[in-house]
């Protein structure tokens, strides 16, 4: 093209020399002046400009590749936009604090678990938008709970496992049933208590119980062991293989470390959030993301890039617990001790669309 036989204005620009330009702003401004012109969007668009901010943005090294999308706008655009990071409800709870949350392995529901004496609940929620409560439970009434710790879903969403302690000083373990019309109608649905696994120690068992011991893993660390999580299959490379945590950094600096399972092999890590020695925080993993709780707040990777791609506020000073949507990770829940509220997170996508409650859900 000759570009002397033009005439000379900003819709005529060379592109060359509107590269050069765009190159000096950054992720807002180029978004605005894309909307100049036809020409102009499409230049605003090349990778040769969206590449150097998404790796000053989020931090990354100058040898990142594309690990998601076709174009770096588009991984921007993403990291910006579907990330949900986004306070979309704040729900009051226990005045005493919240201290676990998980969500059921279809992404349909939610638990949180309560840690005030008086309240010791489990709720069920339905993950639309707004939330519905479900079904609640006051386990202190029932069980004679003085504090519940874990909730867990099974494997096909029929069940809900939920272990705490008893005024006794003793452990206990509840399992209850979702009814099977959960999933089409809250109105009618109930949750019933199946069997109750207990013990005085670990070598007593209550009469009360119908579970057997199958084995006892001594803890050789000293502490106490706050979670624990069993595979449905484990391989047999996997026997005898004892793993010894190392201390965190005097700064306080955690780390989430994933180990793939079939090579025997330590993979990525993820850095960012703030822990002492004895603070165990809950990881969770939807879709692109991994979230993770803090002394500080939560965090939010990308799964791929390794990076921290937004930040969860759930008061200073109090260690949350997070928990992502498994299926596309398109909701986080985040509880806490020392706040009285359940967080509902979503990305700004999701709400900028338009919601439609289903009927039956009223």
């Amino acid at each position: 093209m000759d570009y002397k036989t033009l005439p000379l204005n900003w819709a005529t620009i060379p592109e060359e020399l509107l590269v050069i330009v765009m190159s000096y702003l950054n992720a807002k401004e180029l978004m605005r002046i894309a909307q100049v012109s036809y020409h102009w969007r499409c230049v605003a668009e090349e990778n040769c400009l969206w590449r150097p901010l998404f790796l000053k943005d989020f931090k990354l090294s100058d040898h990142c590749k594309l690990k998601i999308c076709s174009r770096w706008i588009d991984e921007y655009k993403m990291f910006k936009f579907n990330v949900p990071n986004e306070l979309s409800e704040n729900l009051p709870d226990c005045y005493e604090g919240m201290s676990y949350v998980c969500f059921s392995k279809d992404g349909l529901l939610f638990c949180t678990v309560a840690c005030n004496a008086s309240f010791k609940v489990s709720f069920i929620w339905t993950t639309t938008h707004p939330v519905y409560l479900f079904h609640e439970r006051h386990l202190d009434e029932e069980l004679d709970w003085e504090q519940a710790f874990f909730a867990e879903f099974s494997p096909d969403n029929k069940h809900l496992l939920i272990s705490g302690l008893k005024y006794d000083g003793t452990g206990e373990i509840a399992v209850f049933s979702i009814d099977g019309t959960l999933y089409r109608s809250v109105i009618g649905s109930s949750v019933s208590q199946l069997w109750i696994c207990s013990a005085k120690s670990f070598y007593e068992c209550n009469d009360a119980a119908i579970f057997s011991a199958l084995f006892r893993l001594l803890n050789r660390g000293g502490g106490f062991c706050q979670k624990v999580t069993v595979g449905r299959y484990i391989s047999s490379r996997l026997r005898g293989v004892i793993m010894l945590a190392q201390e965190a950094a005097k700064e306080n600096k955690a780390e989430i470390r994933v180990i793939n399972l079939s090579t025997m092999t330590f993979g990525s890590s993820y850095f960012g959030h703030f822990a002492t020695i004895t603070d165990r925080f809950q990881c969770s993993i939807g879709g692109p993301f991994v979230v993770s709780g803090s002394k500080d707040g939560g965090r939010i990777w990308s799964k791929d890039y390794k990076c921290v791609i937004g930040n969860l506020s759930h008061g200073f000073d109090h260690g949350i617990t997070a928990a992502v949507q498994p299926i596309d990770g398109s909701m986080i829940v985040t509880v806490s001790k020392g706040d009285d509220s359940i967080k509902i997170w979503r990305s700004k996508k999701f709400l900028q669309k338009e919601i439609v409650v289903p009927n039956d859900f009223m």
